[in-house]
């Protein structure tokens, strides 16, 4: 049987935004678009935790419409420093991507994937976070991409554990090794 499909939707977040343009696109656009890229890759068979990991990852890619989209999306973000309109849409937004995480990292804690002393939610906004953050770091020329791709993988182990059936209580095995 194949692994569940990854329920996240960015144009689902996005659709209630009014048209508001963003380098010549539109708030549902961009949506649109992240959901394209970001959706598992129908030939292949990934585990739930390698399908989120492969999700994440997808969000930085050296490919035309990725980076349009990332640079799109934080136009987005920093315009709504100085629009209190956009701020509650970015806040919408920005939270059901977290919930739709959350909800796949739930689902990766109970195929033993994830280590199931962690705060679902905590995790799913630690990590948009830090993908946002890095992504706005490549995007400026700050880091490069293979760098900010290893720090994404390097956050999603410390958010989740170590992947694998091994490493599902890697926490808790880290604990009392140091104790």
């Amino acid at each position: 049987m194949p692994p569940p499909r990854l329920a996240v939707s960015p144009s689902r977040c996005l659709a209630d935004a009014p048209t508001r343009h963003f380098g010549g696109r539109t708030l549902d656009f961009i949506g649109e678009r992240a959901e394209h890229y970001t959706a598992p890759d129908p030939t292949h068979a990934l585990a739930l935790r390698a399908q989120l990991e492969d999700m994440r990852m997808r969000e930085l890619q050296d490919v035309p419409d990725v980076v349009e989209n990332s640079t799109d999306w934080g136009e987005f973000q920093s315009s709504a420093v100085f629009d209190a309109a956009l701020r509650a849409q970015l806040r919408d937004a920005t939270r059901q991507w977290a919930d739709d995480l959350a909800a796949l990292i739930e689902r990766a804690q109970e195929a033993g994937t994830a280590d199931p002393d962690v705060s679902a939610p905590d995790a799913a906004e630690r990590l948009s976070a830090l993908a946002e953050g890095l992504s706005t770091r490549w995007l400026s020329g700050s880091a490069s991409l293979e760098r900010v791709r290893e720090l994404l993988r390097g956050g999603i182990e410390r958010e989740l554990g170590a992947a694998g059936p091994a490493g599902r209580n890697s926490r808790s095995s880290r604990s009392s090794r140091e104790a």
